[in-house]
């Protein structure tokens, strides 16, 4: 690559994101025609690349690791099939880690900032490219409903799929749950403000979106899938890569594809959610 970068991925908590940039990665050909370039591959080398003389490392439970060796192979293409998500993970509300540096330009775009004691849970989404309603704007706090649904499963088998914000949900046994909306976007608009969410609504773009919740433990512990309906029901979009067709596409362009209708597992993390926090003395970060 020409670059790796965290960018948009800036907030600390957002860290699991690296990004590689090059103009020679791919062009506008399907993987079938002649001339087409796309990668079908990313593998982690030895190779310096701090201060240390240290191949990329990641962060885990025990302290720094070597990632050299691993591997992904590709089997999509953004002209094909459009975006999904790899991973869904369900925490209690903590804004601890998100924010990244002052210099970075980080918005208060977490569940708290936008929904204040609402914020109970959050189910974080990590999304395999990056996730717009058409290529060139920006996904809003208040689309949840015209993107996807949290699946619950009762404990007699029974499948529920929560479809509404703002409609309290009574799961099993008496147990609560509303859906308040969508955060790690951009910043909040209320009622009370002169700006509204419309097509002149900035996000960060990044790889992750929060689903915020609110309502009982018990409730909550039930959530098993996040779904992605896109065209394959009636009142639904889907996403694109950037690159889509955006508000009025142009017949002879070539466009991203739009996402495939999916159904992600979620992984319950209330008790543990997952996350480290690792710091390195300054002294050591401002060697060169």
């Amino acid at each position: 690559p020409d670059a790796v970068s965290i960018y948009p991925n800036q907030d600390y908590n957002e860290r699991n994101t690296v990004v590689l940039i090059s103009p020679a990665f791919g062009n506008r050909l399907y993987p079938y025609e002649n001339g087409a370039l796309y990668p079908t591959q990313v593998r982690i080398v030895n190779y310096p690349c701090s201060f240390k003389g240290e191949s990329l490392m990641l962060v885990g439970p025990d302290g720094p690791v070597s990632a050299v060796g691993l591997s992904w192979n590709n089997t999509g293409h953004p002209y094909i099939s459009g975006p999904r998500l790899c991973g869904a993970k369900l925490s209690r509300m903590n804004a601890i880690g998100d924010d990244g540096p002052p210099d970075y330009g980080v918005n208060s775009n977490d569940g708290i900032s936008l929904y204040g004691e609402r914020a109970q849970y959050r189910l974080r989404l990590l999304t395999t490219g990056g996730f717009t309603p058409d290529g060139v704007l920006g996904l809003r706090p208040n689309m949840f409903e015209s993107f996807f649904k949290v699946r619950v499963t009762l404990s007699d088998g029974e499948i529920r799929d929560l479809d509404h914000v703002d409609e309290e949900y009574i799961i099993e046994d008496g147990y609560r749950l509303t859906i308040v909306g969508l955060a790690e976007l951009g910043v909040h608009f209320s009622s009370t403000n002169s700006e509204k969410y419309d097509d002149c609504y900035l996000e960060d773009k990044d790889n992750q979106i929060d689903i915020i919740l609110e309502g009982d433990e018990e409730a909550v512990k039930l959530i098993t899938h996040v779904v992605i309906p896109s065209e394959s029901e009636e009142g639904y979009l889907p996403f694109y890569n950037p690159g889509g067709p955006g508000l009025k596409p142009d017949v002879n362009t070539r466009y991203t594809a739009p996402s495939p209708a999916s159904v992600q597992n979620v992984s319950i993390n209330l008790d543990d959610p997952k996350t480290v926090t690792y710091f390195i003395p300054l002294k050591e970060a401002v060697q060169i």
